[in-house]
């Protein structure tokens, strides 16, 4: 598993223990609207269907975002035609205006 750690944070796979908390913080409608891929409501079988589809090698960089062991959000580079990557991220509304966001991002690239 990948572990990608950060001044404040800690980069890594989702584990199936955790899609209550994904689908709670993921399901806020202020989260999901600026999201392209998410539903709204975002259910237990959407966080399912998404836990099954992270084993795939075109997820490989698709890593959630933890502070103090906490998950918060996520951050993605998603390979595109080309050779170019996207860059995606999203953070529980809570943890919105602190900078994770930037860390995760900067961290995932480093790496």
């Amino acid at each position: 598993m990948k572990l990608i750690s950060t001044k404040r944070l800690t980069l890594r796979k989702l584990e199936a223990l955790e899609k209550k908390r994904l689908v709670n913080l993921i399901g806020n409608y202020n989260v999901s609207r600026c999201l392209s891929n998410v539903p709204f409501p975002y259910l237990m079988k959407d966080a399912d269907n998404w836990f099954k589809s992270l084993s795939q090698k075109k997820y490989e960089f698709i890593l959630n975002i933890y502070n103090s062991n906490l998950l918060i959000g996520g951050v993605a580079l998603t390979e595109k035609e080309g050779g170019y990557y996207n860059l995606g991220y999203w953070l529980g509304e809570n943890y919105w205006g602190y900078g994770f966001a930037t860390e995760a991002a900067k961290g995932l690239i480093e790496f």
